[in-house]
């Protein structure tokens, strides 16, 4: 169970350019993935080259979320970013 979030900035500006539906879904997403981390419906996956170390997690076809875990123990996480597969860039 995931007891801590952390927010970027970056997540924080790219969340606000959501309309509202949308941004609503990526919190309930979140807060069911802190809940229950092992969820295949988020198919969640580690990144490479540029994010080696952080992972993605998926809200929607075009809509993904990158995070990293803070603690060893995987109870805090920082989230990076909200979008569609640019963020990667």
């Amino acid at each position: 169970m995931i007891k801590k979030f952390y927010y970027s900035p970056q997540f924080e500006r790219n969340l606000r350019k959501l309309n509202r539906d949308v941004r609503r879904e990526v919190i309930e997403e979140l807060n069911s993935f802190a809940e229950n981390p092992q969820q295949s419906h988020l198919r969640i996956h580690s990144l490479k080259e540029k994010f080696s170390g952080w992972f993605s997690l998926t809200i929607a076809s075009d809509l993904l979320v990158i995070f990293k875990f803070t603690k060893s123990d995987h109870s805090e996480i920082l989230i990076h970013d909200v979008g569609g597969h640019e963020i990667y860039k």
